[in-house]
């Protein structure tokens, strides 16, 4: 297989890859690239042909970037300004929930019909509290290499830390989620070998954090982009 440079299409000779840290320049054009996840596009000269690609997403604000020669860290703050909000609802509902307790208490001779009728009540408080302790302290931690891609929230306990064999995806992709009363968010999702979906990440509401987030674990993961029916974002054609 013969790689070439994407600029010139100048054949990539031996020594103008560095293998260490998966660049190349080209000798003809002095062209760069990143060689992480690319396959030879020319098994033949007649095989080339015109497929979908992407622009390249920019990197978020909120998103904070780590690299060495080995693996890729991405970490990001759950907080936003939505959460003081939330904060002022649960004081006024957890407050309201108390105070109605206590003056029950305070009456004496309560059946437990009125203790347990509050219950859906206290769960909802117990709930968004607990959410929005989350969406103040929390941050979502991922780090890759060729090897392992590995998810993490936390302080607080939350669901959807996973550790996955990189060598056992082959294509990662964003899609769009419309909710009943027209919410959006975005779903970041990994098809396996044996074509099985993973959620990797849900509930996300920032269309650009996904797409890098797309992009950038594919590049370190060593998988080329390609089409996904149902995915999120436009693409271009170019040879």
């Amino acid at each position: 297989m013969q790689l070439e440079c994407e600029a010139c299409h100048s054949p990539l000779r031996a020594e103008d890859v560095r293998f260490d840290l998966a660049l190349a320049k080209c000798h003809a054009c002095d062209a760069v690239h990143d060689l992480t996840g690319r396959k030879a596009r020319e098994l033949a000269p007649t095989s080339r042909e015109r497929r979908p690609i992407r622009p390249r997403a920019a990197l978020p604000e909120r998103i904070q970037v780590e690299e060495d020669g080995q693996s890729t860290v991405l970490t990001w703050r759950w907080f936003k300004k939505h959460h003081l909000l939330m904060a002022c609802f649960c004081v006024f509902w957890d407050g309201m929930l108390f105070n109605m307790y206590r003056a029950m208490l305070e009456k004496g001779n309560v059946s437990l019909v009125e203790l347990l009728f509050p219950m859906m009540h206290v769960g909802a408080g117990v709930f968004l509290t607990y959410s929005t302790l989350a969406g103040f302290l929390n941050r979502t931690r991922i780090e890759a290499s060729r090897d392992e891609l590995h998810i993490q929230h936390g302080p607080l306990p939350w669901p959807g830390n996973r550790t996955l064999s990189a060598r056992q995806l082959t294509q990662l992709y964003a899609t769009e989620v419309r909710g009943n009363k027209g919410s959006v968010s975005y779903t970041l999702l990994a098809l396996d070998r044996r074509g099985h979906k993973v959620e990797l990440l849900s509930g996300l509401d920032d269309k650009d954090q996904v797409l890098y987030l797309e992009q950038t674990l594919e590049r370190r993961l060593g998988i080329e982009d390609d089409p996904v029916d149902g995915e999120l974002g436009t693409r271009d054609h170019a040879g």
